[in-house]
């Protein structure tokens, strides 16, 4: 028994010594806190000294008319590190080694659009600036802007370029104080062609429908980037299907209306890598459902959001499809779209 005592004291004392931090550890976290407190006092500095003295400067230089000083001073603010976010605000020429062209505005706040007004997502992270989700190998771009120009690389390793568009103005003092705080043109959000069939219609009447490498499963909330995180009131009240991927689908879903009825499909729009492979010449935006005849369930319609495991949120359509039309979809990179059925079976 005392032998036992004695070993457990021994375990006590040994666990407490290895959760207790030693004096090395204690001075690393002195350090690191320093060093903390130095970074935002350098950029506290950074920031008054782009403010309070080259901003003014480079106004003074324009409105003198020297136009070589003010953009000398121009890019003296571009390297600065608080600067790198305003430079890149505004619209941009995309174009890749596969001769591939778009034009991408950058928002801010880590937002932007492309070409088509769909969303992305942007992030700088020391200097590199990177396009994308940054778990599934963004674009990457050298930092800081050089004469208007960025250059990187996609995850396939063909070479991407931005080069900032200009403001139309002649060079003044206002054109080179605005150069960083271009006010991008967004494209105008289509107006949203709202579904018209009614719940009760669409859970009489559902279709049937076969999707290449695609099963069929209950719409439920699970666990996993591949699962969904949140379902929507209007499709968990009764008993509801959707066709999720058995393998990798290249952002296409190939499918065949079995039988007439109603049909749901969920998509997601939001920047998920660039135009690598030319994809989005044959993806459809929310304009393209529309002239096909798809009719769009907002939020609102459903009762809430349906949001993948992943974080993104589908916008979902509907329409009344006939037996034996097929076709194949895309709506971005390499999410597929995905189809729902209803029905009126009560979730027991």
């Amino acid at each position: 028994m005392t032998s036992l005592r004695l070993h457990l004291v021994s375990l006590m004392v040994i666990s407490s010594l290895s959760y207790a931090e030693s004096p090395f550890e204690q001075e690393l976290k002195e350090l690191t806190s320093a060093r903390n407190e130095a970074i935002d006092a350098s950029t506290r500095l950074i920031d008054n000294y782009s403010e309070k003295v080259l901003v003014p400067l480079m106004k003074r230089a324009g409105a003198a008319g020297d136009v070589d000083a003010a953009v000398k001073i121009k890019a003296a603010l571009d390297r600065l590190p608080n600067q790198a976010e305003k430079t890149l605000l505004g619209e941009w020429d995309l174009r890749t080694t596969t001769n591939y062209t778009s034009v991408i505005t950058f928002l801010p706040k880590g937002k932007g659009l492309n070409s088509a007004g769909d969303p992305f997502e942007w992030k700088i992270i020391g200097r590199t600036l990177y396009l994308g989700d940054l778990e599934k190998r963004p674009d990457a771009f050298e930092l800081p802007v050089k004469d208007g120009l960025l250059t990187g690389s996609n995850r396939f390793g063909n070479g991407i370029t931005m080069t900032k568009k200009l403001p139309e103005t002649g060079p003044s003092s206002d054109a080179v104080q605005d150069e960083t705080q271009v006010k991008p043109k967004r494209k105008p959000a289509p107006q949203i062609q709202r579904m018209t069939a009614s719940w009760d219609d669409i859970r009489k009447e559902p279709a049937t429908v076969e999707v290449l490498n695609m099963k069929s499963l209950p719409l439920g909330v699970g666990q996993g980037k591949t699962a969904w995180m949140r379902v929507p009131d209007q499709l968990t009240k009764y008993r509801t299907t959707i066709f999720n991927a058995t393998e990798p689908m290249n952002g296409v879903a190939d499918y065949k209306v079995t039988k007439a009825g109603y049909l749901l499909v969920a998509c997601n729009f939001d920047y998920q890598g660039n135009s690598g492979g030319e994809w989005e010449a044959s993806r459809w935006t929310r304009e393209q459902f529309y002239k096909n005849g798809w009719r769009e369930a907002t939020n609102k319609d459903l009762g809430g959001a349906l949001v993948k495991g992943d974080n993104r949120e589908q916008v979902v359509f509907v329409k009344r499809v006939a037996a034996g039309e097929s076709g194949r979809l895309r709506c971005n990179k390499y999410d597929p779209p995905y189809f729902i059925v209803c029905s009126n079976e009560p979730v027991e």
